[in-house]
């Protein structure tokens, strides 16, 4: 597990890679930030790529278009990401990142839930 001043990444019993925002950090993920997560991410995976889940419930922040950038196409998270299931808990959060998506067009799949639940049931249904 690391764990820095926004936030915790670490692998779970199903060798998904968790990265869990802190709720009220103030989160404003820099670019510097997004290539510490990155690195951090990258050190968790190990070499294997994994499915991931973000969890961002109770977070009210803001992520700079240079730091989107900087997530979407890391060299790492470009070999460790095999899919990404956004765990939000608001409305703005999940249309932020319902444009994200749509203007990004990630290479890997990725949707938005409410709940763990729904969120492991559809990355265990994937076919990959």
């Amino acid at each position: 597990m690391i764990e820095t001043d926004i936030v915790t990444v670490f692998l779970d019993e199903n060798n998904f890679c968790r990265i869990k925002f802190k709720p009220d950090s103030g989160l404003v993920l820099t670019p510097k930030k997004a290539e510490e997560l990155c690195q951090n991410i990258s050190r968790i995976c190990n070499g294997v790529p994994r499915l991931m889940i973000v969890d961002t419930t109770g977070v009210k922040g803001f992520l700079p278009k240079e730091s989107g950038k900087i997530i979407r196409n890391h060299p790492e998270m470009l070999k460790y990401r095999l899919a990404v299931a956004h765990i939000l808990d608001s409305i703005t959060n999940r249309m932020i990142l319902t444009i994200f998506l749509k203007i990004s067009g990630p290479a890997y799949p990725s949707r938005s839930f409410t709940n763990e639940k729904d969120a492991f049931e559809w990355l265990f249904g994937l076919d990959l």
